[in-house]
C-alpha cells in the first residue's frame, strides 16, 4: 500500500488482520495518531510509516515490540520518545542560554564591583599638604648616601617617631622622615 494515495488517519480496521506480517503505508498522505490497536497485531514484523505526517509519540507498546521493525520519518523527531525537534530545540536553547546568562551576570557584577568600590587614596591623609622636594638639590647639597643597613620594625618606629612625619609618596608607598641615633636625617620607605 506504499505510495497509493491514502489520505487521513490510519484505519482501525488494520487491527482485524491478525496474521498480517508486513504493513507498508509509506509515502501516503496519512496524518494524526498511530492507533493503539496496531499493537494487537502479534504477527506483525515490519511496519513502515515513513513519508507521512503522523503525530508523535507512537503507542509505547508498538515502540517496545522487539520483533517489530518500525520505519518512520525522523524529521518530526523520534516518535518513540515523544520529543519533537521543536522541543529539542527549545531544550537546547535553554541549556545554552542559562550558562551564558550566568556568565554575563557574573561579568557585570565584577565590573560594577571594580568601578564602585572605594578607591584607595594615592596620597596618605597625613602627606597631602606637605611640600615634597622635587630633587636632591632641594636639600642644598646635603644629601648623603651610604651602604644599606637593615633595621627591625621596632627600630623603624623609633627612627620615624612612630611614622609621624610623611615627607612624600613614592612608587612603593609613603616616605617618612626619620633620625638615626647619631643625628643623621634619613628618609624611610
Amino acid at each position: 500500500m506504499s505510495n497509493s494515495g491514502l489520505q487521513g488517519v490510519i484505519s482501525e480496521q488494520f487491527s482485524l488482520l491478525k496474521s498480517l506480517q508486513h504493513l507498508n503505508l509509506s509515502f501516503n498522505n496519512l496524518y494524526g495518531a498511530v492507533p493503539d490497536s496496531l499493537t494487537n497485531l502479534s504477527s506483525l514484523r515490519v511496519l513502515d510509516l515513513s513519508g507521512n505526517h503522523l503525530d508523535s509519540p507512537f503507542p509505547e507498546a508498538l515502540c517496545m515490540a522487539g520483533s517489530l521493525t518500525l520505519r518512520y520519518d525522523a524529521m518530526n523527531g523520534d516518535p518513540c520518545n515523544g520529543k519533537s525537534p521543536e522541543k529539542k530545540s527549545v531544550l537546547l536553547k535553554i541549556v545554552v542560554a542559562v550558562p551564558v546568562v550566568i556568565v554575563a551576570l557574573l561579568a557585570c557584577t565584577l565590573t560594577v564591583f571594580c568601578f564602585c568600590r572605594k578607591q584607595v587614596p594615592s596620597v596618605l591623609p597625613g602627606c597631602a599638604n606637605l611640600p615634597c622636594p622635587k630633587s636632591h638639590e632641594d636639600y642644598k647639597g646635603h644629601v648623603h648616601t651610604s651602604d644599606s643597613r637593615e633595621f627591625t620594625y621596632a627600630e623603624l618606629v623609633a627612627i620615624t617617631n612612630n611614622f609621624s612625619t610623611c615627607i612624600g609618596e613614592g612608587g612603593y608607598g609613603p616616605v617618612f622622615h626619620g633620625e638615626l641615633k647619631d643625628g643623621t636625617q634619613v628618609a624611610v620607605k
